[in-house]
């Protein structure tokens, strides 16, 4: 059917090309022909046909245009080759679906060598084969070789010696050397001896030794012949080294048989004693004590100890016995660096227990003590001119004996341990002269008691009062013009209270601070175990660490809370909540510090300062108010205070002291009130969730507040501006 279509098909387009042939002999137009388009498209295998008209006579224009041809894909396996039959491709063309079938050839065997196994005594061996790598098929057959069997060859018999084992005869197989009969080992026999003969060979400390052979091998053995040494034969002792008066001899003798030496020590003959007769010390020379010497060697027994010359006997200032003028021997003077006056540069003698400074050297004026110039020495007292006015480092340290001492009223500085380490010194003067005292100037004066002053304005002035008060004794007595003080009036022109100001002073039963003073150092009133009265002036902005502490008969508990006067000193470690009563003025250093179980706390409108570290590592601590009249915030108040989350700070508050708030990480939201105007360092280093802060003023007046370094927790947080 599809080959008559097909006829049918070609004979029309003949026609058609045969009538426009005609069509176009006969005809004169200019033809305008269109575009080509498709009669009869073609096919892989037949021809097409197109056609054009002209559009000013119609006539129509045909042509032919080629068979496309197939457009076949790869090859696919219908049926894959084996070894021994062929297999079956095909492909198809994509255009018209038509397919193509082809023969693929039998691929044949892949022949590999199957290898010959050669038999054993025991095991049976395989003839060479071949197989298909392919298929597996075989090819050539492996035929099965049996097994030789052994080939048996006997194992000589070995004797036993003294020293070396034996065998039994057994029996192996010479092809593979598989053993038949086991040879089993025979113990070696071990040596015969006996009849041992003495060597004659002793010596006069040492056994001599004997000898046998043995029956069956003809070895020797020699052991000691115990109990034939004889001894030494010693002559008579001669000296090697000869004693002396402390030092042992040496003898020796020698034994005749062998030679040997031995040695014996010879006692020291001791001294001979000859007293050296004593000499008699006087004002201007020294003396001797009585010594001993030996009369065979020479040597001193007992040395003769210089005796110091004797003291003078001063009335109105010359010596009664020589008439000289007082004047301590071993005080060395030289001259300051004005050249205008003498100092005290050192001190030689170390029998002088009374020493007097000249006011006066070789027409100058003695104004200086300096650095170490007694240090060491065995003084008792000293006298300080009234022409000294300064006191060095040093000056007198580890004067171990010395018992008192009166500054004169020109000194004006005594310097860096200038007294330490003199453990036994009971009283001291301090002028009103004096402003400033050194670093450990009474360092270990552990038994100074005694304190006389004249002036208490003057003794709260001075610079350094600590290196004084801390180091004497804890049961201090302070007296003014002479008077024991127990009722303390502190003037009206004193503003500070310095540090251990009143330490110790156990005679103290009351003290009245005016309003003139602002500040109580650390440990002012430490250990005043007497004290049972104090009032502070209103004027009291902070009070420093232990400032009352060890004063118990002062220090008033009130559920847990220690006040003095208005002033919280000190708290139970385990407190748990705490309400400041009405009236409080203020909390001292370290109040609250280490209360690790204290949760809230409330804060009156009468307190104006939080001191430094008072709520310092208060762990639990997680609420707190604030009152209206708190000015300050001091240095670390509330540093480790792990639990706080929020805290306001009301208007008031005009400072934020360096690491109040350090290390408070759980602490998120904090307010500040408009008077602050800054911000310490370290204040809020460490508070690593504060992500917002509600400030009560603007901008520009948030931008004016000085804040500290290490505060990028605070500066970093949002900051919003409240009314």
């Amino acid at each position: 059917m599809k080959k008559s279509v097909k006829i049918l098909i070609v004979s029309v387009v003949s026609a058609l090309m045969l009538v426009s042939a005609l069509a176009l002999s006969a005809c004169a137009c200019k033809h305008e022909w269109s575009d080509w388009t498709t009669l009869t498209a073609a096919t892989c295998e037949t021809e097409g046909v197109m056609t054009r008209s002209c559009s000013k006579c119609g006539n129509i224009e045909n042509k032919k245009t080629a068979a496309l041809g197939h457009d076949y894909g790869e090859w696919i396996t219908l049926t894959a080759a084996t070894c021994e039959t062929d297999g079956i491709l095909t492909r198809r063309c994509a255009t018209c679906g038509n397919t193509e079938i082809k023969k693929a050839d039998a691929l044949g065997h892949a022949e590999v060598t199957d290898a010959a196994v050669e038999a054993t005594c025991t095991k049976t061996g395989k003839t060479e084969g071949k197989h298909c790598s392919r298929c597996n098929a075989v090819l050539v057959k492996q035929e099965t070789v049996k097994a030789l069997g052994h080939v048996e060859v006997a194992d000589e018999p070995v004797e036993a010696t003294c020293t070396a084992t034996g065998l039994t005869e057994g029996k192996h197989c010479s092809r593979c050397n598989a053993v038949l009969v086991k040879q089993e080992e025979i113990k070696a026999l071990g040596h015969d001896f006996a009849n041992y003969i003495y060597n004659n060979d002793a010596t006069c400390l040492t056994d001599g030794t004997k000898t046998a052979k043995c029956s069956r091998c003809s070895v020797k053995d020699t052991v000691t012949a115990e109990n034939t040494a004889k001894g030494h034969v010693y002559g008579k002792w001669t000296t090697l080294v000869s004693a002396t008066c402390e030092t042992d001899g040496v003898m020796a003798r020698s034994c005749s048989k062998c030679g040997n030496v031995e040695n014996k020590v010879e006692s020291a003959l001791g001294h001979v004693e000859v007293v050296d007769e004593a000499v008699e010390a006087t004002c201007t020379a020294a003396g001797k004590t009585a010594g001993k010497h030996c009369s065979r060697c020479g040597k001193v027994l007992v040395a003769q100890k210089e005796i110091d010359m004797i003291k003078h006997e001063y009335v109105d200032g010359k010596c009664t016995h020589c008439g000289a003028w007082v004047i301590t021997e071993g005080v060395e003077y030289a001259l300051t660096d004005d050249c205008n006056s003498y100092g005290v540069v050192g001190f030689s003698s170390k029998a002088a227990a009374e020493v007097y400074i000249l006011p006066e050297y070789n027409g100058k004026p003695v104004t200086t003590i300096f650095e170490s110039a007694f240090a060491g020495s065995n003084i008792i007292s000293v006298h300080i001119p009234d022409s000294v006015t300064s006191i060095e480092q040093s000056a007198f340290s580890r004067c171990g004996r010395l018992t008192s001492v009166i500054i004169s009223d020109s000194v004006t500085s005594i310097g860096d341990s200038a007294f330490s380490d003199c453990s036994s010194l009971t009283s001291i003067t301090i002028p009103d002269s004096v402003t400033s005292i050194g670093s450990f100037a009474f360092w270990n004066c552990t038994e100074l008691e005694n304190i006389y002053i004249t002036n208490l304005t003057a003794w709260c002035k001075i610079s350094g009062l600590s290196a004084l008060m801390q180091y004497c004794s804890n049961n201090k007595k302070l007296y003014l013009d002479n008077e024991l003080i127990t009722n303390l009036v502190i003037p009206n022109s004193v503003m500070s209270i310095g540090s251990f100001a009143f330490s110790g002073c156990s005679s103290l039963t009351s003290a009245t601070i005016p309003d003139s003073v602002t500040s109580i150092g650390s440990w002012a009133f430490y250990n005043c175990s007497s004290l049972t009265s104090v009032t502070i002036g209103n004027s009291v902005t902070s009070m420093g660490e232990w400032a009352f502490q060890g004063c118990d008969k002062l220090m008033q508990n009130e559920n847990g809370i220690y006040y003095v006067d208005g002033w919280v000193v000190d708290a139970d470690e385990n407190i748990v909540k705490a309400a400041i009563k009405k009236g409080t003025r203020g909390i001292a250093y370290g109040a609250f510090e280490g209360c690790s179980s204290l949760t809230s706390i409330m804060l009156p409108n009468s307190v104006t300062s939080i001191g430094e570290c008072a709520f310092k590592f208060c762990s639990s601590l997680t609420s707190i108010t604030i009152g209206n009249s708190v000015t300050s915030i001091g240095v670390g108040a509330f540093s480790g205070c792990n639990n706080l989350t929020s805290i306001t700070i009301p208007n008031s508050v005009t400072s934020i002291g360096g690491g109040a708030f350090r290390d408070c990480r759980t602490l998120t939201n904090i307010t500040i009130g408009n008077s602050v105007t800054s911000i310490g360092n370290y204040a809020f280093y460490n508070c690593s969730k504060l992500k917002e802060v509600n400030y009560k003023g603007t901008q520009e007046q948030w931008n004016k507040i000085e804040i500290g370094v290490d505060n990028a927790y605070l500066t970093n947080a949002k900051i919003n501006y409240i009314k």
